[in-house]
């Protein structure tokens, strides 16, 4: 019984992935974005680019949301920083967003 109970731990470990990663937080953050829900959006932002997206909320009223669907999210992590690059299905075009941490969590980061 031991053996079972540690194999399922294991399993459940390494099965799961860590909610706050460079690629989860910006998954997230691009999900939300493109279906105009920004106040769960700031949820994965720094302060200053949650500003930014309550002007963008302002600026979209009564549009409706594209739900563009985004893929192939990769990030490079330097220290405290991160640059992750995606594309939205169906274009290939590769976008940037950059990320910073800020206690111990990453938060997208946008300058004015």
């Amino acid at each position: 019984m031991p053996l079972v109970a540690l194999f399922i731990i294991a399993f459940l470990l390494t099965g799961c992935e860590p909610a706050n990663t460079p690629e989860n937080v910006t998954d997230k953050y691009l999900t939300h974005l493109s279906n105009h829900k920004y106040e769960e959006a700031a949820k994965y932002c720094t302060p200053e680019t949650a500003q930014l997206l309550s002007i963008m909320a302002s600026m979209s009223e009564g549009e409706e949301p594209a739900g563009d669907k985004h893929e192939n999210i990769e990030c490079n992590v330097e220290g405290d920083k991160a640059q992750c690059t995606y594309n939205i299905v169906g274009s290939e075009e590769i976008e940037v967003i950059d990320l910073i941490k800020v206690d111990d969590e990453w938060k997208v980061h946008m300058e004015k």
